[in-house]
């Protein structure tokens, strides 16, 4: 149950429980004693901040990350380095980010897209059909299946 951010009054918090239906957060900022829960789509803090800044630089990091993520995914074409430097490009965070540090998560992201492959032969038109790679420049790529001894 990890790995969920939540943000309120800018600052950010990060799951770290749930139980009977309640998420319990705590303060991203190391040192921070700051706690909340979420119970029936509500957020109580039940214990406050302690004195430090609003985490706007880790709102701007996850938005660019987010984005890199979903070019990554899409974008099949371009290559990560070229993603991550145009996105770094145009963020506020690019002193903070680093190529080394984002890499594995894109190329996670791009091999989740990549249709499965058929455990079968009979499989196999399902597969193309169904994905982006069943046409190659707007035109059909997968024709179908042929046995030997067919000629067209």
């Amino acid at each position: 149950c990890r790995g969920f951010k939540y943000a309120s009054n800018n600052q950010l918090y990060s799951q770290y429980c749930k139980k009977k239906g309640i998420v319990y957060l705590r303060c991203d900022s190391a040192g921070c004693k700051g706690t909340a829960k979420i119970d029936d789509d509500a957020l109580f803090v039940m214990n406050d901040h302690d004195e430090h800044s609003t985490m706007e630089t880790e709102f701007s990091k996850l938005r660019v990350l987010d984005t890199m993520r979903k070019r990554a995914a899409d974008d099949d074409s371009t290559s990560l380095r070229n993603i991550y430097l145009e996105e770094m490009r145009h963020s506020e965070a690019s002193d903070s980010v680093g190529y080394a540090t984002v890499e594995s998560s894109l190329y996670k992201r791009r091999r989740i897209q990549q249709p499965t492959l058929p455990a079968t032969l009979d499989d196999v038109p399902d597969a193309i059909q169904n994905s982006r790679y069943a046409t190659v420049k707007d035109s059909n790529f997968y024709r179908g299946r042929i046995n030997a001894g067919q000629c067209y």
